[in-house]
């Protein structure tokens, strides 16, 4: 915690992970110009569980500002994730979070209207179930380029609670 990281070409996450985590505690980082701030790649062996990603600062990332994958029963809160090329939060295969207190905004960098700003994305065997996402902010950033909706669930996540999120411009699609 409290690293100050800044990516160069080619580089692909200023924090990454493929392995098994319990309990673990990323805090208070600041992840700029990597491919992905934070990127939690895990398999479905490999699954993160009981973390904690906190206060952390991810911008102007070619990709997403966090990346987590197989990422369960933890928390992500406060942190701020703005002027990402595509989400600035995205969450894939993923049960069980407390999505809270975030800041997200500007991010759909890359294309315009094509990306979230946070997104509980899944496929069918592998759902994202009961995450809650609560008290964040999310803002298109006044750029030329937007979010194309401010939270997005797709088709696998299942019964998630969405709920007093600040989404005033927050896509280009309402």
């Amino acid at each position: 915690s409290g690293n100050n990281l800044q990516g160069g070409t080619g580089a692909s996450a200023g924090i990454y992970t493929e392995f098994n985590l319990t309990e673990c505690l990323f805090v208070d980082n600041v992840l700029e110009s990597w491919l992905v701030g934070i990127y939690f790649n895990q398999t479905a062996a490999q699954a993160a569980q009981r973390c904690i990603i906190a206060n952390n600062v991810c911008r102007s990332n070619t990709n997403q500002g966090i990346h987590l994958s197989r990422f369960h029963r933890g928390v992500i809160s406060g942190n701020m994730c703005s002027g990402n090329g595509r989400a600035g939060l995205s969450l894939s295969y993923s049960s069980y979070n407390n999505i809270t207190g975030n800041n997200v905004s500007g991010n759909s960098q890359t294309t315009d209207a094509t990306y979230q700003g946070i997104v509980l994305d899944g496929a069918s065997g592998t759902e994202s179930i009961e995450n809650t996402v609560a008290n964040n902010v999310v803002r298109h950033g006044g750029g030329a380029a937007q979010h194309q909706y401010g939270i997005h669930l797709n088709t696998y996540s299942i019964s998630n609670y969405v709920h007093h999120n600040d989404l005033r411009t927050s896509g280009r699609t309402a």
